[in-house]
């Protein structure tokens, strides 16, 4: 196998994200989880996963850190920002995703992660409401003090690399403007200006992060590393950008499925995808947001519509509605030959007419 120049992940790794939420607090306390041997990492392909090198008799199945150098689970430091104040501890008992059992092993670890403020703009997340935010009077103001915490963070925590990702709510839909999205000067230009209009909060972390030396990934269906001056950043720095929302729950059932109906040349019907929270939730507001809306269903049809091609067109219908606990399904309904329908149903027996119990019946079924 041919060598390659990678340098050895030596040190501490620290994760800054961006929210401190559902998502970000379950990441976290699986981390912490795994690494003290209170769960198995399932779900993470960098700790189970195989790739197989060679071929024929010399062939062999090696983990990713026999490949490449990793880091290992103890060796990471979390970091967050977000617009509300409470501890990582407090945002996942508020989550509600994990059982309470699931925290109170590594409370006083996600107790220590205490968010720093938010570089926010209430314009991009109109129902968001918190007050720890960073008092910036241009983008580029946001810049610098995204650039400061990271700094900051990395000296305190003593790491020797850091990689920021976004885990915050959707964003309302940004067009890619040619004035300022095409050229990195242009961009930067625009922050000096304070062009609110053309350059996102999420832009703000993603230059931030790049110009301090750490990879961005984006985790929700903005268009932040979608732009050309993001791309013309990357280059310069030699880092990587990534990401279009996290593949998980919903999303991930619906876009395994989607090129499945499509091979098969099926009809697809119009997709639900539900969202039964408690009230108040925090991660609610911002999808009641028709902007932000717009931006996460773009995402869901473009998985859709590589299936299906050009006649998928707004079939996916989003809703929300109040629920004693978190709960999250998908219903996908296709029909095959004669229009003998069949429906789709993830998890099985979710669905908003018995969503508090189980109705036994298969995740795929005929109707």
């Amino acid at each position: 196998m041919k060598q390659s120049n990678v340098k050895p992940a030596d040190g501490k790794l620290g994760i800054m994200v961006v929210g401190c939420g559902a998502v970000a607090t379950t990441f976290m306390t699986g981390v912490f989880m795994a690494r003290r041997g209170l769960a198995k990492p399932v779900g993470s392909m960098t700790q189970y996963d195989k790739i197989r090198i060679g071929r024929g008799a010399d062939k062999k199945y090696l983990h990713y850190s026999d490949i490449v150098p990793m880091a290992k689970l103890d060796d990471i430091v979390f970091g967050s920002w977000d617009v509300y104040p409470q501890n990582a501890y407090q945002a996942a008992m508020y989550a509600e995703v994990l059982k309470e059992k699931d925290i109170n092993p590594v409370k006083d670890e996600l107790e220590a992660i205490k968010p720093m403020k938010a570089a926010f703009d209430k314009n991009y997340a109109k129902r968001l409401d918190g007050d720890n935010v960073k008092d910036c009077k241009t983008r580029w103001e946001m810049v610098e003090a995204l650039r400061q915490d990271i700094r900051d963070f990395k000296a305190a925590n003593g790491c020797s690399r850091i990689v920021v990702l976004w885990a915050a709510s959707t964003e309302i839909y940004v067009p890619v403007d040619e004035k300022v999205h095409y050229h990195l000067a242009d961009l930067e230009a625009a922050m000096k200006a304070d062009d609110r209009e053309h350059v996102a909060p999420s832009m703000c972390y993603a230059y931030a992060a790049l110009t301090e030396g750490a990879p961005f990934i984006m985790g929700a269906p903005n268009t932040t590393v979608d732009i050309p001056a993001m791309w013309e950043l990357a280059e310069k720095t030699k880092l990587p950008i990534a990401g279009k929302d996290f593949k998980t729950g919903q999303t991930l059932v619906k876009s395994g499925f989607s090129p499945i109906i499509g091979t098969r040349c099926l009809g697809l019907g119009r997709i639900r995808a539900c969202m039964l929270m408690p009230v108040p939730h925090q991660d609610a507001p911002a999808m009641d947001s028709v902007h932000s809306r717009k931006e996460k269903s773009g995402q869901h049809h473009k998985a859709s519509g590589q299936a299906g091609g050009d006649e998928v067109q707004d079939i996916i219908q989003f809703c929300r509605r109040p629920s004693k606990k978190h709960v999250c399904f998908i219903l996908i309904p296709y029909h095959g030959v004669h229009g003998v329908n069949c429906l789709i149903e993830h998890p099985p027996g979710r669905s908003e007419q018995g969503h508090e119990k189980e109705r036994g019946h298969h995740p795929v079924r005929c109707i």
